[in-house]
């Protein structure tokens, strides 16, 4: 479905609904907003730290590996 008609479909619908239903969706579009703005944020903070890997030598990433590995067993 072109963006354009999900568009359009999405307004003709909200033009049935009454004001209290319209004040609850628009809550809920504000949520969904604010997750993937959060989403998004937390993927930016990955891939900065995902980039500092390819930086690293290998015995350096190698050890770095280790160690987190060590330490999940330990929380165990």
């Amino acid at each position: 479905m072109p963006k354009s008609y999900l568009y359009q479909s999405i307004l003709y619908k909200l033009s049935y609904l009454s004001i209290a239903d319209l004040k609850g969706f628009d809550q809920y579009l504000s949520k969904l907003c604010e997750r993937d703005k959060s989403e998004r944020l937390n993927v930016e903070k990955i891939m900065f730290f995902a980039g500092s890997w390819n930086d690293m030598n290998a015995q350096d990433l190698e050890g770095l590996l280790d160690d987190l590995e060590n330490m999940r067993e330990s929380a165990d």
